[in-house]
């Protein structure tokens, strides 16, 4: 038995539109098989809605779950579907991005004139050839599903300073994206495994001019290394654990996973350490707040009186040796610096 359907809708997902469906069952016993080979084209937030609520989910490790997207796609999938067993589907499908824009989750910049491939099966999914403008710059994305099970996916590319500061625009960093002018090359490595996440970022910085105080200053012809981890907190279920390396010096955080009230994060513990490594500050409670002692061996506070922030125009001078520390609970902060005009 056998059928084409030249053209047809998906009930309850609009905007997708299927074409040159052909299926086959060649034997309508319990040893039969049930084939289909077909296309679909349409909006990609349609077919974002229809991965949310099919099997193709789990084969692309819920990477799109909470991804917004314009513009329409094109998706191919074939099936091989025993019918006394539906468990044991075979499939090989790919989705095509011609150019859209796309937000993976509300807390990333978008990825603009995104173009490339998702290749899936039954056993997960790989990226092919994705490319798109990111922080001002361009990012090649690749990889997917690991025989092991887990998920590891790469970026190359470039960031600009007019990107980071349209990025950061209206947010708390604006006024340090203010500061950085030029542009720069970065890796990246995402892992998943077992729902734990890990996210590794490297950079030179060169290209990039950073107009902050010494030691933190650099012009765009040096190279200051970037070292970016945020990985699960060892022996502390729920939490991760955010580690920046700029230079030779350290600074360390670390953050709840969970969030609350809409998505606010909670700092817990943490240090900072500038021409030293940081010291981990064990965890002190406040009433309902936290205390992160902070040291410094050398700031040059000089330059930090005509702190500008972005879109309010005004100049405000701040006092360099207390750094507040904001959450959205009751903020408490310590500092000890030594001060040098």
């Amino acid at each position: 038995m056998s059928f084409l359907a030249r053209r047809a809708t998906v009930q309850g997902i609009a905007g997708v539109t299927l074409q040159d469906v052909n299926g086959r069952i060649d034997n309508l016993s319990d040893h039969g098989r049930l084939e289909i080979d077909g296309g679909a084209s349409g909006a990609v937030q349609g077919f974002l809605r229809y991965m949310a609520a099919s099997p193709v989910r789990e084969w692309t490790a819920h990477v799109a779950d909470n991804a917004r997207a314009q513009g329409n796609g094109e998706l191919k999938l074939k099936l091989d579907m025993p019918l006394a067993n539906a468990d044991a589907t075979r499939v090989d499908g790919s989705f095509r991005f011609p150019g859209n824009d796309v937000m993976l989750n509300a807390q990333m910049p978008q990825l603009g004139g995104a173009s490339g491939v998702i290749a899936f099966n039954e056993h997960g999914f790989q990226l092919e050839n994705m490319r798109a403008r990111f922080l001002g710059g361009e990012v090649r994305i690749g990889g997917g599903s690991q025989p092991d099970g887990s998920v590891r996916v790469t970026a190359n590319g470039s960031v600009t300073g007019a990107g980071m500061r349209e990025a950061a625009a209206g947010s708390s960093l604006a006024a340090l994206a203010a500061r950085l002018d030029g542009s720069t090359g970065y890796s990246a490595v995402f892992s998943s495994r077992d729902k734990q996440t890990q996210v590794q970022v490297s950079s030179e910085l060169n290209g990039m001019a950073i107009g902050l105080p010494a030691p933190l200053a650099k012009s765009a012809a040096q190279d200051m290394p970037l070292r970016f981890e945020l990985r699960p907190a060892p022996g502390r279920a729920g939490m991760e654990e955010m580690l920046v390396q700029l230079g030779a010096r350290s600074t360390r955080a670390t953050c709840c996973s969970w969030s609350r009230n809409g998505g606010d994060t909670e700092v817990v513990a943490g240090g900072i350490g500038l021409q030293q490594a940081a010291s981990f500050a064990r965890e002190r409670r406040h009433g309902r707040g936290h205390a992160r002692p902070v040291r410094f061996r050398r700031l040059a506070s000089g330059p930090c009186r005509p702190w500008r922030h972005a879109g309010d125009g005004q100049q405000q001078t701040r006092e360099p040796a207390r750094i507040p520390a904001r959450t959205h609970q009751r903020p408490h902060a310590h500092a000890a610096a030594r001060r040098h005009a």
